[in-house]
């Protein structure tokens, strides 16, 4: 059991030490003792990290925090500097990457770069092949996916999907996109590897191989 000592952080009282599961963490959430007070974060000496201003809530993920406000959330590191603002920002999955939406649009943060990464319509963050991919679903339906970097892998595809197999303990892996009634099969650096039937695309995505990882977009 772990014992929640009151500390006051300059001058005034906050209730709780902030947990990263079932551990205490050297943070405080930073409030009055009314529910509707502002929350924020300081340390066990009184010290500021993130002010005291968020009427929602303030959560700590190990690597960062978020702090919530009414109409807008906030990105802080955990030493208190300011990321980024969006009107939502959510975890992707991924340790290092987060996804933020802003003006009907979406856009992925890389927390090691601190930087954005593209503009996107709705953003899925996923492995294949032991590398990270950015999967937009657009408009009109239809999938793009695209690296780190930006690059363009898979284009406009109408189904996707992504196969990671272990060979020999490294992880390879590739694409299979069908654009109207065609299939082909796409390296993980986008080069196009030939046109499949429906039928050998269906032998790809039912193969048992050790470790196969089949995930179909």
């Amino acid at each position: 059991m772990v014992v929640m000592t009151m500390i006051g952080c300059k001058g005034r009282t906050y209730k709780n030490q902030v947990m990263l599961g079932n551990e205490p963490t050297n943070f405080y959430h930073w409030s009055w003792t009314a529910q509707d007070a502002p929350w924020g974060i300081c340390d066990a000496e009184g010290n500021e990290i993130i002010p005291r201003v968020y009427p929602k809530s303030v959560k700590y993920y190990g690597d960062y925090f978020i702090a919530d406000s009414i109409d807008y959330q906030v990105l802080y590191s955990t030493t208190g500097q300011r990321l980024d603002e969006a009107e939502r920002i959510d975890r992707s999955g991924f340790r290092w990457f987060l996804i933020g939406t802003q003006n009907g649009s979406q856009y992925v943060y890389n927390l090691m770069e601190k930087s954005i990464i593209g503009l996107f319509n709705q953003v899925k963050v996923f492995a294949c092949g032991g590398q990270v991919f950015f999967l937009d679903e657009l408009e009109d339906g239809t999938k793009s996916i695209s690296n780190p970097k930006l690059a363009t892998v898979v284009r406009n595809a109408d189904e996707v999907t992504a196969i990671t197999d272990i060979v020999k303990n490294k992880k390879t892996g590739f694409f299979l996109a069908r654009h109207g009634n065609l299939w082909e099969k796409i390296a993980l650096d986008g080069k196009r590897l030939g046109k499949l039937t429906p039928a050998q695309v269906k032998a790809e995505q039912k193969k048992t191989a050790n470790s196969r990882q089949v995930q179909e977009f």
